[in-house]
């Protein structure tokens, strides 16, 4: 990402930011499960540390649940 407003601060007049990590990454897994016309999806996705004062990486996790008709 070239800009992050939540780290880089405001694009048009001087804010406060932070020093941002050169090098980031994430990783992500799933599992999904199909019952008759229902998908089941869950995942996990873990991040790197974004910026360097950072105490800890972040993760999320999401679930979908798909009707079929």
């Amino acid at each position: 990402m070239i800009r992050n407003a939540f780290l880089d601060g405001n694009t048009f007049r001087s804010s406060h930011d932070v020093d941002k990590e050169a090098l980031v990454g994430n990783v992500s897994f799933g599992v999904g499960l199909v019952f008759g016309r229902v998908e089941v999806l869950v995942s996990h996705t873990f991040l790197s540390r974004e910026f360097e004062r950072q105490d800890q990486e972040d993760s999320y996790s999401s679930a979908t649940v798909l009707f079929k008709f």
